[in-house]
């Protein structure tokens, strides 16, 4: 007869399963396996040693036998979630992945709480899926343990996959709640808010993971990235050099770093950074761009074209080396070839707001003025002027019928711009609407002064934020489909206080022909190398004797007067605001000047004045032209090539010597020599 051995008592069974469960914690997988097979020989249907024991086998590899003992498992219990994880698991090793599927399926039904299940099946149902099931399982575990910060973060990573990005920041956000020093949950919301364009609150959160892990390079080049977008170039610049300082040779951070220097007038270093990135990247196109333009800006035209060529043969329709080319094409005199940049610029990228930017600019500098206009307006889609309008405005104006309403005009660009286009507020004005105007602060007083039934603040007032509608200054000549025939040049337009200009006409000398010089522009002006010449080139007119000349020169370059002899009068200290410059301007007979506010002033005053337009001038001095529609008093004097001012002074000089000459010499006084201070 056969002998039967006696059965394990139920104290007995559970000596044995937790001493199996302390050997299976410790890693002492053999001893556990004995201790389990124990129990399966007295009781074979045992649920949790058959379970255990499919893990084992799991663990050391044997997956056919893991499989089987875990579907035992769940025949005899079916109703513990962690059974048919674990069966899903090795489903899942075996590359069964939709009965792995199942089975998570299956344990989250049992226990909603289950966030590796939840986990476990959101990857195998594939990276490239639906991940409409797997956001509902887990929208399902968040309503029992809402506190999951890890179940938010997975949530929010299958909206991601989804392409939900305000869910995927919802969640985002929730789990940085909830877990505020997990650096993942930060990186991922900064580059959720990113994607939607919430770049202020993405640089936060990317600030935050760089603080979180200090030594993470994509955190601190990330933030560099978004800071760039938001125009901080100068901690944009910061985090840059974080990234560089953690891996030196990461080439995307060493071009954006490059592409900085070139914006902020040091191409010789972004030159530098540029080439250290193409030589460990050669394929990054907008790397090759931003060297053109760095080139360009050094005055290596072949360079810059040849920069662009390479861009092109990686990109061929990369927009902004499109536009670019385009623009140093105009510098060469070939249009023809700028314009068809622009036009397949457009055709591989439509909605490209830069190649609508730079086509009108084309267009506005050939005259028309029609096409010019409407895509002008493209401005604000480009990285320059992303986040140059002031926040919360009433609706733009674009025409429509303003009588008994409010509407603010504001600034946009810089003084000069404000200066040409505010011939507009009083035709805004006429059709019926109450305008409040915003500009610069050292143009407040003057506008004030011309514009009695309009009210003038500085920009960073609050009054006219409640208005009914807004327009941006160079928006109006759209509004009132201005073209070149039509322009508004009535001068003067702008006049400054009678009691000022008296003041100014008893400290100024009373006979002579008197002539203000600006020789330099705003230094942080993108193409003030260009337009800006040396005093020292501009000190040649003082050699005409029959003149007095005054400085009108404001900024750091008003301290170059202090170290040349030139015969030129500094009013630099008396000038305070664009008030005084227009009541001295108004004693004077001529103003020569590069192309900066003074200019605009000038012009607007009705007064003579000379501009030194660079070889590649601003639109709005269009091209081959000695005179401006816009400024009837205004002559012209273009470079014949970049950076070729002499010939261009020795044209002013004798102009100005024949002017003088007109003048009968009994009505000049008697000149001293050297630089002399305004006496008051």
């Amino acid at each position: 007869m056969a002998k039967h051995r006696p059965a394990l008592s139920t104290r007995q069974v559970g000596e044995s399963l937790n001493q199996g469960l302390a050997h299976h914690r410790a890693g002492r997988l053999a001893e556990a396996l004995a201790c389990y097979a124990a129990i399966l020989r007295f009781q074979p249907t045992h649920a949790d040693a058959l379970h255990l024991s499919g893990v084992i086998a799991r663990e050391q590899g044997d997956l056919s036998t893991s499989e089987h003992l875990l579907v035992q498992a769940i025949q005899s219990r079916s109703s513990v979630s962690a059974f048919h994880f674990n069966l899903g698991y090795t489903h899942e090793l075996l590359g069964k992945q939709r009965e792995a599927a199942e089975s998570y399926r299956r344990a989250l039904s049992l226990d909603p709480c289950n966030l590796a299940a939840a986990q476990r099946f959101a990857f195998t149902i594939g990276e490239h899926l639906d991940p409409t099931a797997a956001i509902a399982l887990y929208e399902a575990l968040l309503s029992h343990a809402p506190e999951s910060a890890e179940a938010h973060y997975d949530l929010g990573r299958l909206y991601q996959r989804r392409g939900d990005l305000s869910n995927a920041i919802t969640s985002y956000r929730r789990a940085v709640t909830l877990q505020p020093g997990c650096f993942e949950f930060h990186f991922n919301l900064a580059a959720m808010l990113f994607q939607s364009g919430q770049f202020a609150d993405a640089a936060e959160s990317y600030r935050q993971a760089t603080l979180l892990r200090p030594e993470d390079t994509d955190a601190h080049y990330s933030l560099g990235v978004v800071l760039q977008t938001l125009g901080n170039e100068s901690s944009a610049m910061q985090a840059y050099v974080s990234a560089l300082r953690i891996n030196p040779d990461l080439p995307q951070a060493l071009a954006n770093l490059g592409a900085i220097c070139v914006d902020k007038d040091d191409p010789r270093t972004g030159e530098g950074l540029l080439r250290r990135s193409i030589a460990l990247d050669p394929s990054n196109a907008s790397a090759h761009c931003n060297m053109a333009s760095a080139l360009n800006k050094l005055g290596n035209i072949a360079g810059s074209l040849e920069s662009s060529r390479n861009a092109l043969a990686l990109d061929p329709t990369h927009a902004l080396t499109l536009c670019n080319l385009g623009a140093y094409l105009e510098t060469l005199a070939d249009t023809e070839g700028a314009l068809q940049c622009y036009r397949i610029a457009l055709a591989a990228h439509p909605d490209s707001n830069t190649a609508q930017f730079f086509l009108s600019l084309h267009h506005l500098v050939s005259g028309n003025f029609a096409a010019g206009w409407q895509g002008y307006e493209a401005r604000w889609g480009t990285p320059a002027f992303r986040n140059k309008r002031p926040d919360r405005l009433p609706p733009q104006w674009h025409g429509e019928d303003i009588r008994g309403s409010r509407i603010l005009l504001y600034l946009e660009q810089g003084l000069g711009d404000t200066l040409q286009f505010v011939r507009y507020a009083p035709m805004v004005a006429a059709l019926g609407a109450t305008v409040v105007l915003k500009v610069q602060p050292l143009l407040v007083r003057l506008l004030s002064s011309c514009h009695s039934a309009i009210t003038v603040v500085p920009a960073e007032a609050y009054e006219g934020n409640g208005a009914d509608w807004s327009c941006p200054l160079l928006s109006l000549p759209q509004v009132f489909h201005t073209e070149l025939a039509t322009i508004p040049h009535d001068v003067p337009y702008l006049r400054p206080d009678s009691a000022e200009v008296d003041a100014w006409a008893q400290r100024l000398p009373a006979q002579g022909l008197r002539v203000g010089l600006v020789w330099a522009g705003n230094p942080t002006h993108t193409r003030d190398r260009q337009r800006s010449i040396a005093l020292v080139q501009l000190g040649r007119l003082t050699r005409v004797q029959e003149v007095t000349f005054y400085s009108l020169q404001k900024g750091p370059a008003s301290q170059d007067l202090a170290s040349t002899p030139l015969r030129i009068v500094d009013l630099s200290e008396n000038i305070e605001d664009f008030m005084d410059t227009a009541a001295i301007i108004a004693n004077l007979d001529l103003v020569i000047c590069i192309d900066t506010a003074v200019a605009h002033l000038a012009g607007a005053m009705g007064k003579p004045v000379w501009l030194l337009v660079s070889h590649v001038g601003d639109w709005r001095w269009l091209r081959d032209r000695s005179d401006s529609p816009w400024y009837p008093t205004m002559r012209l004097f273009r470079q014949s090539a970049i950076g070729r001012w002499e010939e261009v002074l020795e044209q002013i000089e004798q102009d100005l010597r024949a002017m003088s000459n007109a003048i009968p010499s009994s009505a000049f006084s008697q000149l001293g020599t050297g630089t002399v201070a305004l006496q008051v």
